[in-house]
């Protein structure tokens, strides 16, 4: 019984890896910052890109965190483009 129970959750932390590689919240903050906040000097495109280009998965958490962070602070200013996401086009007229 101990031996399926520890398959078992082998099984599910190989799982939750494979979740962490198939998304990239160090690019969605990348992508967020060059296409949102693009006359903003304090957040520079290519410095944000230079310093996350290797982010491994052991920065997604902080990468999500400086995301979210941004995409609040946009909300709270009326600024950036905190109601799209990246990469979306603008639709209004």
């Amino acid at each position: 019984m101990a031996r399926h129970a520890a398959a078992l959750g082998l099984g599910l932390f190989f799982m939750a890896a494979c979740d962490d590689l198939s998304e990239n919240p160090c690019q969605d903050y990348v992508d967020y910052v060059c296409e949102c906040h693009v006359d903003n000097p304090d957040l520079d495109c290519d410095t944000i890109r230079a310093v996350h280009a290797n982010a491994g998965v052991e920065l997604y958490e902080d990468c999500r965190v400086e995301h979210e962070a941004l995409l609040q602070a946009d909300a709270n200013l009326g600024e950036g483009c905190s109601n799209r996401e990246p990469g979306e086009q603008d639709t209004a007229p």
